[in-house]
């Protein structure tokens, strides 16, 4: 889980939050909620990476300038080289949007941290 304001630089020109700053939203809640259970991020790592494959984001209502978001974010199935997750984006227990998405591992194999941090976001423990 998260918490975040919206900042003024998120607004777009029809006065709501900007449709790729919620993705980017989603996307930060999981880096947040992977690394809470143990993987440790390198962004400055070179070579195999967590690659998001695909969004799909219903909009239900939008967030605008100030509002106090909260991020939630679970790992609906575990991938040989990923995983799949949901994402709701509240503002004050109203749902504003939900997402699901597929993350996969440009690499070999999926590393074992993830693969646990990944499996706590399941409610599994590997």
């Amino acid at each position: 889980r998260t918490d975040r304001r919206v900042e003024f630089s998120a607004i777009d020109s029809v006065v709501h939050v900007n449709n790729a700053l919620y993705a980017a939203y989603i996307e930060q809640d999981l880096w947040d909620a992977l690394t809470a259970h143990g993987w440790l991020l390198d962004p400055f790592a070179r070579g195999p990476r967590l690659r998001l494959r695909r969004h799909d984001i219903e909009y239900f209502e939008a967030a605008l300038y100030g509002d106090r978001l909260t991020g939630s974010v679970w790992v609906t199935e575990i991938l040989p080289d990923g995983f799949r997750c949901e994402h709701v984006l509240r503002r004050e227990g109203h749902r504003l949007l939900h997402a699901r998405s597929e993350w996969h591992w440009l690499g070999e194999a999926l590393p074992e941290s993830l693969r646990r941090a990944a499996g706590a976001l399941a409610g599994k423990a590997r």
